[in-house]
This record gives structure tokens, sequence and C-alpha cells, in this order.
């Protein structure tokens, strides 16, 4: 009878182990690993059982079976429970990206993308909704996306009740100009950017616009109303232009448009022809860069035409 309870002293730290083991291995088939130690350690446990009853004939055979079916019952139990716990961190839900290029966030209060998202590919939700974003992680790689560039269980992800690029943009018709609208306007017939409260013209400044002349190409500097989904302030690298740029204001998640700095080196210095034509983004002077970005706010409307 000693044997057997020092076994139900010794079977918690056993079994811990077993768990932990368990969940060391990232595959799909965790929980079906888990139960596979379990059952294990309970047949170990039954032999141990059995052996200790043969050393001591005067146990009691109801006794005994008792015991092992208390114990067996209450580690699938404890099993279930850390399984339950461990699908919960580890969000329990995939999702998939709807829009080639999604930038994963670093943070709904930092809004740096640490890298670039295929469309399909799938993604662990971790958290969410928040501030229209959820928490995912892919590829193994942690960060936060729109929620319009998600989808869960088939459907696009709800942006939740708080603000953010989730939410639904307001539909602007040419003509409803609120008196205290902060927005921008561009012109494509002679690269001129007005910074815009109401129908009030506050700044403006000439801009580099795409090379594509186009009015919905890729590469075009393309017509319609867009809205502020992203900020990067610090110098960074761009594969489009193959160089550095810095005050990006994202707007045109379709074809990566946004307005930004001229063209840099890794130092921050000024390429030649840094100012020429781009593959559709809108390319500001230092100074006037400085002031479109301090005036942008997030959904912050943009209007581009000719």
């Amino acid at each position: 009878m000693q044997s057997i309870w020092l076994l139900f002293m010794l079977l918690p730290v056993v079994y811990v182990q077993y768990v932990r083991a368990a969940f060391r291995d990232k595959g799909t088939d965790s929980l079906s690993k888990v139960r596979e130690r379990v059952f294990a350690l309970r047949g170990d446990f039954i032999m141990r059982s059995r052996i200790s009853a043969l050393a001591t004939p005067h146990s009691s055979v109801t006794t005994r079976r008792s015991f092992i079916s208390s114990i067996t019952a209450t580690s699938l139990a404890l099993a279930a429970g850390f399984a339950a716990r461990s699908a919960s961190a580890d969000g329990g839900q995939v999702g998939y990206i709807t829009v080639q290029g999604a930038e994963l966030f670093v943070h709904p209060s930092n809004l740096s993308a640490i890298l670039y998202m295929d469309e399909g590919t799938p993604v662990d939700v971790l958290f969410g909704p928040y501030e229209g974003l959820y928490q995912i992680r892919y590829y193994g790689t942690d960060g936060w996306v729109w929620a319009d560039y998600l989808s869960l269980n088939g459907y696009a992800a709800p942006a939740g009740d708080v603000g953010g690029g989730g939410e639904e943009a307001p539909v602007y018709d040419g003509a409803a100009v609120y008196a205290d609208e902060h927005w921008i306007d561009v012109d494509r017939s002679n690269g001129l950017v007005r910074l815009m409260v109401g129908d009030q013209e506050v700044n403006s400044f000439w801009a580099s616009l795409g090379f594509d002349s186009s009015d919905y190409g890729f590469y075009a500097t393309a017509i319609g109303t867009y809205y502020v989904y992203g900020f990067q302030q610090s110098l960074h690298y761009t594969a489009f232009a193959d160089a550095y740029i810095s005050d990006w204001v994202a707007f045109d998640p379709e074809r990566y448009n946004g307005f930004h700095s001229y063209s840099k080196d890794a130092d921050g210095n000024i390429l030649p022809n840094g100012g020429g034509r781009t593959g559709g983004c809108v390319a500001l002077a230092p100074g006037d860069i400085d002031q479109l970005f301090d005036f942008a706010q997030m959904d912050m409307r943009i209007e581009i035409h000719w």
C-alpha cells in the first residue's frame, strides 16, 4: 500500500513532464500526442499498482480498482484542461490573408510594416479584433493585420466596435465635404498635392507621380478615393525603388502606393534623380513631405483625379 501512495505522490510531477514534452512538438497533432502520453502513463501506473498488489496480499481488490479509476479520470481531466489552455494561448483559429502584399504590423500603436504577406496564406489568429486589427502569426512571425485583409471561416473578419482600418470607409460623392474635414487632394494633371480643411486649401506642394499615365494601371497613381491606413516615418528600404525612403503614408493597398520622401541611400541622402517619376507613389521634396506626414491621420480621405 505504501508503494501505491508513493506512486500517487509522484504522479503529478511525472505527468507534468509528459505534458510539457508533448507540447514542445509544434505540429497540429499536439493534443493527440498528449493523449498518447497520458494513456501510456496510465498503463504504466496500472502495471505498477498490480505489482504492488501482488506484493501486498491484504490489499482489497475493490479498493485498488476504485483508486486506479479515480487516478485515471483525474489524469484525463487534467490533460483536457492543459490542452484547452494551450489552444486558447495559441489563438485556436485559422484565418487566411485576402490581399496580396498585406502588411504585418508591429502593433496597433506602431504601424511599421514587419513584412508583406501573400494572398491566400493561412495564419494563426491570436487575438482580436482590436482597433480594427487582429494579432496573427505568419510563418512564425507575430504581428497585426487589418481586419479587411483577413478572412475567418470563409467570411471577412469583423472589425469590432473600435476604430482602425477595419471600419467601412465613408462614401464620398465628390460634393459632400465637411467644413472641418482634413483631407488631401492630388491633381494628376499637374502633380499638385493640396492639404485641405473642408474646402479650404491650407498648403500645397509639387510632387512626383507614377510613370504609368493610365487611370488604373498597377504603376499608375491611380485615380479614385482612398483612405490612409498606415505610416512609417523612419528610413527604410523598398524593393519597388531598390532604394530607401522615409515618411511613408500608405493609402492604396492594391498597388502599394502612398506618399513618401524622395528616394534615398542607406545613409538618408537623396539619390541622383531621387525626385523622378515613381512606380505609382506620390513623392515629395524634403520639408514638403515632413508637413504632409504631420498633417496626415489614420483613415484620412485621399482624392486622386485628373
